[in-house]
């Protein structure tokens, strides 16, 4: 006995979801699916709709300006307004967003609110600034004082590009 054709679709949804919260790669190998979907018959439509669930930055991190083209183009295509935009907006946005780089006035006031210690081990030697609570490469403002804590460069490794944990 098989599963539904709607069990089926939800459990391919749910597949796309995780194959698009992945690495780089894993965002370039769907593209690489959806762009030879023609021959191989990969259903190209709801992975056009969930790349299109991918914030701006990371839709511009992950693409470049021909690849957003042609994802605006598909969803154009499949008569997908919403998801067009999404495409066409972080192409336009791409000057406009956080790069990741934190402002020296910014850093200097981190540095003074956290006692230009680490906030984990206290040390005052190697320090670096971190987005505590939502990584850089998970949307993360690296303008936003709240969002930055001072750490020394090991614990920073240790921590890598997690959100912070309880």
């Amino acid at each position: 006995m098989g599963m539904s054709d709607a069990k089926i679709g939800a459990g391919f949804v749910r597949y796309l979801d995780n194959w698009v919260r992945g690495s780089q790669e894993q965002l370039a190998g769907l593209y690489e699916e959806i762009e030879g979907a023609e021959q191989s018959e990969f259903p190209w439509e709801p992975a056009v709709a969930a790349l299109a669930r991918l914030d701006e930055r990371r839709l511009w991190k992950a693409f470049g300006t021909d690849e957003l083209q042609n994802l605006y183009d598909w969803a154009h295509e499949a008569e997908m307004p919403v998801e067009a935009e999404r495409f066409m907006s972080a192409e336009q946005a791409r000057p406009y967003i956080d790069d990741g780089k934190i402002p020296s006035d910014v850093r200097a006031l981190v540095m003074s609110r956290d006692g230009e210690r680490c906030q984990v081990c206290g040390s005052t030697d190697d320090l670096t600034i971190d987005h505590k609570i939502t990584p850089w490469s998970l949307g993360g403002s690296s303008t936003d004082p709240s969002n930055l804590q001072v750490l020394c460069r090991s614990c920073n490794s240790r921590k890598g590009a997690r959100p912070l944990e309880d």
